[in-house]
């Protein structure tokens, strides 16, 4: 027996990626304040609230009965460069203090104190971004929930530890006369922003008309800009959906499948795709399937065996199946966020009263779509679908001891069968 697809594989890989995007971002914190703040004892503090802020985010988790995914890990990820933040500022504050001359003890409580509100505003402002996408509707609402919450969390925990933890840690390592290193590059930055500062304050009319400048460069670009759900990702696998003539049976749905196959093959004896695997006349949520359709699933090769992306050998194989003969096929990238793989992007609802007008609106916008740039257009309405009314005779048929349940599986699968 072969395994045809592990989607579970796909998932650990995601999760590997996003935790070890966490250590190294961590590690990337750490060794960016060092190198600003030149100072070992001055890096620790900012250091140590990376982890205990991420643990009680955590415990967060736990409290709300999440899990450690894709969106909580992602969530932790941009957590990194803000929850050390107030670390840092609170720790400058009270450096300051004991460089004009306050022992450490009453350097840390006054400069605690000082920017207290500071800290709250702050950390209330970084709130009220992120918590609203909890709140929001739709399946939209239902993929950021966690991430919203987590990374609010994150934020408010960093906080808390940056007015307790810091203030501590500050009177006990924290040297009165110690000397920090400047960093020429450093200085030369300072330089560069004194004099921008400078010269921006003598002209404040073109700084104005600089920011208005790119308030509408930024809106233009939104415009223009492609906009989507998630970005299509290499998940290791493809989907090709086999469309037959209305009418067509089951043997003929078979036969195109087994054209698919024949093309598909190639790619698997060189090393791209692991196994194939077809459903004809896919049911779903325990309704029949028409049997002039299929799904084929093609498992592509680990992500270290190939050379190529997914997308790289979708694009190679769709021109092959558009222009087969006989059938509407073409393939489907599983999207991503948990999205289902067998609805478009983009569906458009026609509804009237005459079936004859409506299947002309359909045809009318299936030829528009494809000249936008549309492709893979299709109509759910069939207007030329064959159709038999059979009218059945109840009594004899409950004389017989036959319900109606037996008459229509019977029929099902005698149509089937292109009899």
């Amino acid at each position: 027996m072969t395994i045809g697809y592990d989607q579970s594989k796909f998932v650990n890989e995601s999760i590997s990626e996003i935790r070890f995007a966490l250590t190294v971002s961590m590690i990337l914190v750490i060794l960016i304040i060092y190198y600003f703040l030149s100072s070992k004892t001055a890096t620790i503090i900012p250091a140590v609230t990376i982890p205990i802020s991420i643990i009680g985010t955590f415990f967060i988790i736990y409290i709300f009965g999440y899990s450690l995914n894709v969106l909580t890990f992602l969530a932790l990820v941009l957590a990194i460069g803000l929850i050390v933040d107030d670390s840092i500022v609170v720790m400058e504050n009270i450096k300051r203090r004991i460089e004009n001359g306050e022992d450490n003890y009453t350097a840390s409580i006054n400069g605690a104190k000082q920017i207290t509100f500071v800290v709250i505003a702050t950390t209330l402002v970084l709130v009220s971004v992120f918590l609203p996408l909890s709140f929001m509707g739709g399946k939209t609402g239902r993929l950021f929930i966690e991430f919203g919450v987590v990374l609010s969390f994150a934020v408010i925990i960093s906080s808390f530890v940056a007015l307790t933890l810091t203030p501590m840690m500050c009177s006990k390592i924290l040297e009165k006369n110690q000397k920090y290193e400047q960093r020429e590059l450093f200085s030369k930055f300072k330089r560069f922003y004194e004099s921008s500062l400078l010269a921006s304050q003598n002209n404040t009319k073109i700084v104005y008309s600089v920011t208005i400048i790119f308030i509408i460069i930024s809106f233009l670009l939104f415009k223009f800009i492609p906009k989507e759900l998630a970005p299509s990702e290499d998940r290791g696998i493809f989907i090709v959906s086999v469309n037959g003539p209305e009418g067509s049976s089951l043997d003929y749905t078979n036969g195109m499948v087994k054209k698919v196959e024949d093309i598909l093959s190639d790619y698997v004896d060189k090393g791209e795709i692991k196994t194939v695997f077809a459903i004809v006349a896919p049911g779903f949520s325990g309704e029949p399937g028409n049997v002039n359709s299929a799904f084929i699933f093609a498992s592509l090769m680990p992500w270290e065996d190939r050379s190529r992306h997914q997308k790289d050998i979708v694009r190679e194989i769709f021109p092959k199946l558009i222009s087969m003969p006989g059938a509407m096929i073409f393939t489907i990238n599983p999207p991503s966020l948990g999205q289902s793989p067998f609805k478009s992007p983009v569906r458009l609802v026609i509804s009237g009263t005459d079936y004859d007008q409506v299947g002309e609106w359909g045809e009318t916008i299936k030829n528009i779509s494809q000249d936008i740039g549309l492709r893979n257009a299709r109509i759910d309405y069939k207007v030329d679908k064959p159709r038999l009314n059979l009218k059945v005779d109840r009594d004899a048929a409950s004389n017989l001891g036959v319900s109606a349940d037996d008459i229509a599986t019977s029929l099902d699968a005698y149509m089937a069968q292109g009899k």
